[in-house]
C-alpha cells in the first residue's frame, strides 16, 4: 500500500522530468539568441517533448529539437566540428535522455558532479 507522501512524490518527480526538458529547451533557446520563441508541449506517458513547427510537421524529442534549435541558430559548432566532436556531444545527449529521465531532479545533480 502506497501512503499519500509516495504518491506525492512520485507525482512531484514525473512533473519535474516533464518540466525538466521543456526548461531545458527554453534556456537553450535563450541561450543561442533566438527572438522567436518556439511553442513546446509533451506528449506520451514518458512526457517526451514535442516542439510545434508552423511550417512542418511537430518535431518530437529532446535531442532532435535542441539539434533543430542549434542548426536554427546557425551554431553548428556546438554540435561539434569533426565526426569525433559531433559524436561526444551525442553521446552526452543521448546520456542525458537514457540516463538522466530516470531520476529525480534531486538525484540528477548528484549525478552530475
Amino acid at each position: 500500500v502506497f501512503s499519500s507522501n509516495h504518491i506525492r512524490r512520485a507525482l512531484c518527480c514525473f512533473y519535474t522530468l516533464r518540466n525538466m526538458a521543456l526548461r531545458e529547451l527554453a534556456s537553450l533557446e535563450k541561450y543561442l539568441g533566438l527572438k522567436k520563441p518556439n511553442k513546446f508541449s509533451t506528449q506520451g506517458d514518458k512526457k517526451v517533448p514535442v516542439m510545434q513547427n508552423n511550417n512542418a510537421p511537430p518535431l518530437v524529442g529532446l535531442v532532435t529539437i535542441a539539434c533543430h534549435l542549434v542548426k536554427e541558430a546557425k551554431r553548428p559548432e556546438l554540435l561539434g566540428d569533426s565526426a569525433e566532436g559531433r559524436a561526444v556531444v551525442q553521446q552526452w545527449l543521448e546520456y542525458r535522455v537514457t540516463k538522466l529521465d530516470s531520476h529525480a531532479e534531486e538525484d540528477i545533480k548528484s549525478i552530475l558532479k
